[in-house]
């Protein structure tokens, strides 16, 4: 190819999970528009033309293979808890009320029946875009080896323009950076999150998953390359995390511990003292940071207190002042109590968490749990959950048998990482990781560099 499109998809991919490259806000486009989707279009419109004039030949992966079994799968469950959701009528109890200044786009994308179909495309982008596509293009070591330079050109920015915030935040109570770019040219202007990390990774929450994601690249990147490690980076990299002052990222840490556990325990029947300990310093100092943190404290117990007043007010119905991530849970337990166990084991479909929470809030609009481990549970039940886990676990432990055991067991770990970070909170960093690691892994192995 004349044009190196790889690079211009290694920025798409760079670019993604940094929410603060959005450049106009979802009431106008129905959609984020990030700077990667405009860059994905023109890798994706390239291909195509590519592909019709015969200037190229793509080989994908079947669906079938055991990279992308569980995904498969999870879509076609997906197509399975839609059809419940609609002769349960989910999609009507919440439709979505439209603002009279709404765009015809949003009109059209939100509307009832639309919004899930949307819903089942966005989750096909996710798979073939972020999972498949890195085994197609990045084709050798020039290719991977970009995507990394370009990473942490973006990552290592971040860091340090997070860190100089947090500086103009304390002493002058400004933020250099704001959110997202198109708050810098709204009335309102940037909003100010407080003393919170979050750098040009976008919202604090946000931060805390590509984060996850650095430290995960950098030990791989690391491994490849055969150079060593710098403890301190890592050092860096958590305490910019527990600065973020996150719950998700707490919500995170803790499901990756109940994972980790889970998965260690069921294979082997045994855990290593090293690996125990680990995770209890890990849970001490996510303990300490959520008792120190007055805004993670507040929000905790704030949530849980309401939530018991909900449930003994019997008002949940119509009670508007609850995070999104917890009416999926109202629902799917006043279903049980009414013996419907179908939302429980299949959810109600790609969109429908959207509505339920319009249901319950009684607040209109577009209205997702930010819990991504909410959304799936609502969504596909937890059938779909345990085939979600699977999609994103399986194939990195079977790929990564062939590795020497200790930079297995690191492989696994941060491949749970990912994934539990990006249940905590919603974000495509989970996809990424799985197709780099495809890719990297397969041109490495090509090379014999990667044993």
């Amino acid at each position: 190819m004349k044009i190196r499109i790889q690079k211009i998809y290694a920025w798409s991919l760079v670019i993604e999970p940094m929410v603060f490259f959005t450049l106009t806000d979802q009431s106008i486009t129905a959609v984020g528009a990030n700077l990667s989707r405009m860059l994905s279009m023109i890798v994706l419109l390239f291909l195509s033309l590519s592909l019709i004039f015969g200037k190229t030949h793509l080989y994908i992966p079947r669906p079938s293979s055991y990279k992308f079994f569980f995904l498969t799968l999870y879509f076609y469950l997906s197509i399975v808890s839609g059809l419940f959701g609609l002769l349960m009528g989910v999609y009507t109890v919440g439709t979505n009320s439209l603002a009279p200044d709404d765009s015809f786009m949003v009109i059209l994308i939100n509307s009832t029946y639309i919004r899930p179909v949307f819903e089942y495309i966005i989750l096909l982008y996710y798979i073939f875009y972020f999972s498949v596509l890195p085994m197609v293009l990045f084709k050798n070591k020039e290719d991977i080896l970009y995507f990394f330079k370009v990473f942490f050109f973006m990552f290592n920015i971040s860091l340090v323009i997070g860190i100089i915030d947090l500086i103009f935040v304390k002493l002058y109570d400004t933020t250099i950076t704001g959110r997202c770019i198109y708050e810098w040219y709204i009335a309102s202007g940037p909003r100010n999150v407080g003393f919170r990390f979050h750098g040009i990774f976008g919202e604090p929450r946000d931060a805390f998953v590509v984060l996850g994601l650095g430290a995960a690249f950098y030990y791989f990147k690391s491994y490849v390359l055969n150079f060593p490690q710098n403890k301190f980076y890592y050092i860096l990299i958590l305490v910019c995390a527990l600065l973020t002052q996150s719950a998700s990222g707490i919500i995170g840490i803790a499901i990756f511990i109940g994972l980790y556990i889970t998965i260690q325990y069921l294979e082997s029947k045994t855990f290593s003292i090293k690996r125990l300990l680990l995770i209890i310093f890990v849970g001490i100092i996510c303990y300490v940071t959520v008792i120190n943190s007055y805004r993670i404290h507040m929000i905790l117990t704030n949530t849980l207190s309401q939530i018991i007043a909900a449930y003994k007010s019997g008002t949940k119905l119509t009670f508007p002042n609850l995070p999104p991530n917890i009416y999926p849970l109202f629902w799917i337990v006043d279903n049980i109590l009414d013996l419907n166990p179908i939302p429980l084991l299949f959810g109600g479909g790609l969109g429908s968490a959207s509505c339920v929470n319009n249901m319950y809030s009684g607040v209109s609009g577009l209205t997702n749990p930010h819990a991504n481990i909410i959304r799936v549970l609502a969504e596909t039940g937890i059938i779909g959950l345990l085939i979600y886990i699977t999609a994103f676990y399986y194939p990195v432990k079977k790929l990564a048998v062939k590795l020497p055991v200790k930079d297995r067991n690191k492989v696994i770990f941060f491949a749970l990482l990912i994934l539990s970070l990006s249940l905590a909170h919603r974000s495509a960093a989970n996809f990424i990781f799985l197709g780099i690691f495809f890719a990297t892994i397969k041109v490495f192995k090509s090379n014999d560099n990667c044993s």
